[in-house]
């Protein structure tokens, strides 16, 4: 039934009718004493491909473009939860913090992923080279964090003072470290696919 109702509604209907169910799975989550970003994920399972499958496959073209405008939302909703004057004095350990995160994520999650690809069916068959450049483009992915959940966890309680300043300048520089990172993997990982020089 929910497949043939899906089958006949548009991708915007589709996407308005989950995010009116996904303020009711928040406000369950409330109840049970959860966040509210807790009852969103669970709802978006439970609408997703492995539960009701609610968007078919020609539908998930609107989701780029969805996924972009919340983007943009979330980059202005946390800069405008950033304050320079409460972050100034917090450079320091926020240099030390992003520096230690990076490298230690980076490399355990570049050398984990390049260890267990013989474990994995599609890429046991590949070149090492190859191997090697799909755990670093993975290792790079690692270092994502998400903003979305930590403004939605602050939003909700209210918190502020500088412990909350600090989560959010690790949070949002971190976002622009990956964004390099991801930059310098993907050329790296280009040039070892192809077995061209540097």
């Amino acid at each position: 039934m929910i497949s043939l109702l899906s089958s006949f509604l548009s991708p915007v209907l589709k996407f308005f009718i989950v995010s009116l169910a996904s303020k009711q799975f928040g406000m369950g989550a409330k109840r049970i004493g959860l966040p509210l970003i807790t009852g969103f994920l669970f709802c978006g399972v439970v609408a997703g491909p492995f539960f009701l499958d609610l968007f078919r496959v020609e539908d998930r073209s609107i989701l780029p473009t969805l996924n972009a405008l919340a983007l943009g939302f979330i980059a202005f909703a946390a800069g405008s939860e950033l304050h320079y004057e409460k972050l100034r004095p917090k450079i320091s350990a926020l240099a030390v913090i992003l520096g230690t995160m990076s490298v230690t994520l980076f490399v355990a999650g570049t050398t984990a992923f390049y260890l267990l690809s013989q474990q994995i069916d599609f890429m046991s068959a590949l070149p090492s080279s190859t191997q090697l450049a799909a755990a670093l483009i993975a290792g790079t992915i690692f270092l994502a964090i998400s903003p979305s959940s930590a403004i939605a966890i602050i939003k909700e309680l209210r918190a502020q003072g500088p412990f909350t300043q600090t989560v959010l300048g690790v949070t949002l520089l971190m976002d622009s470290i990956v964004i390099v990172a991801f930059t310098v993997a993907s050329a790296v990982a280009v040039t070892l696919i192809n077995q061209t020089p540097f």
